[in-house]
């Protein structure tokens, strides 16, 4: 976990600044005892507690009506999915990747339309369970004809 690392860094650099070359010892020992738990520790609170939180936050925000709520939940949409298309586009001798132009569009351009239409069925009233039959559905239709990897 990088920003958990600088703890370790930090308490390294005082103990070869107190003790030298002598404590060179205690600082491999220091880094080794510490690496795992504090690792573990990070991703736990980085990758897991801090976006729940702003997950639940927007949910909420999202069920009230405000716009902002629907950024959060779309952003953390489409920063955890991963859904690209193999397609290519041709040109004479020129071959270039869609998923490749839609990037520089806009990253992550087919889970931010993918949230759009969920949100648009939600205010349709069409029951979540069926929305998520869609989905199943509909992945399997565009992976069978190759429009999604």
């Amino acid at each position: 976990m990088p920003w958990m690392g600088n703890l370790v860094l930090g308490a390294a650099l005082a103990i070869e600044d107190n003790r030298g070359l002598e404590g060179k010892e205690a600082v491999q020992n220091l880094k080794v005892s510490l690496m795992g738990p504090l690792a573990g520790v990070g991703d736990s609170i980085f990758f897991v507690l801090i976006p729940t939180i702003f997950g639940s936050i927007g949910g909420y925000m999202a069920l009230e009506g405000n716009p902002m709520g629907l950024m959060v939940i779309g952003c953390l949409i489409a920063s955890t999915s991963k859904i690209v298309t193999p397609l290519t586009f041709s040109s004479g001798e020129v071959t270039k990747g869609i998923q490749e132009i839609l990037d520089t569009i806009l990253p992550s351009m087919i889970p931010v339309i993918l949230l759009l239409v969920i949100c648009g069925m939600l205010r349709k009233k069409i029951r979540l369970t069926w929305i998520i039959w869609i989905i199943i559905f509909a992945s399997w239709i565009f992976a069978a004809f190759g429009l999604l990897a």
